[in-house]
């Protein structure tokens, strides 16, 4: 008997196949993809700015800040990235990579690396999801490139990603 699982692998969902034997085999459950590039419309109606090796995987953002750009906490972030899903991810949205979300550090500065394909971002600090000790969360600051830590109650600006 073989049951279908998802893992989370580097960031990424992953289908496996699990055997009775414990063995796993990568399996590709879908029709066979046409390869993104960085700059084309994802799968999600946002804009592809990371792909894997397969060039079929990777993330994908909104095309603008998130609430037309109005700054604001942390918190108030989380679920705003998340309003762009449809109803099944609603509830988990920050746990399930193919939901869009609030980008984590790493996904951020991927997102980062591509502003000049992405375009649309304002020179200032955007939030991550990845928190710092209780009251901190990272962010990442589009004008210059770096990465600090900023109080969560601060308003600061959002773009919503998701993996596909």
């Amino acid at each position: 008997m073989t049951t279908i699982k998802r893992l989370l692998t580097t960031g990424f969902l992953s289908t496996v196949l699990v055997s009775t034997v414990g063995a796993l085999e990568s399996a590709d459950l879908g029709a066979p993809c046409s390869p993104y590039i960085i700059g084309d419309k994802g799968p999600g109606g946002g804009r592809v700015y990371y792909i894997d090796d397969s060039g079929c995987h990777g993330l994908e953002a909104q095309l603008v800040d998130a609430a037309s750009g109005v700054r604001m906490n942390w918190s108030t972030a989380i679920i705003t990235a998340a309003a762009y899903n449809l109803p099944a991810c609603a509830r988990d949205a920050q746990l399930t990579p193919s939901c869009w979300h609030l980008p984590s550090k790493t996904e951020l500065q991927y997102l980062y690396n591509q502003k000049t394909v992405m375009g649309g971002f304002a020179n200032s600090p955007y939030w991550s999801s990845t928190g710092f000790i209780v009251k901190y969360a990272w962010t990442q600051f589009f004008n210059f490139g770096g990465q600090n830590i900023n109080n969560k109650n601060n308003a600061l600006l959002v773009r919503a990603v998701r993996a596909f």
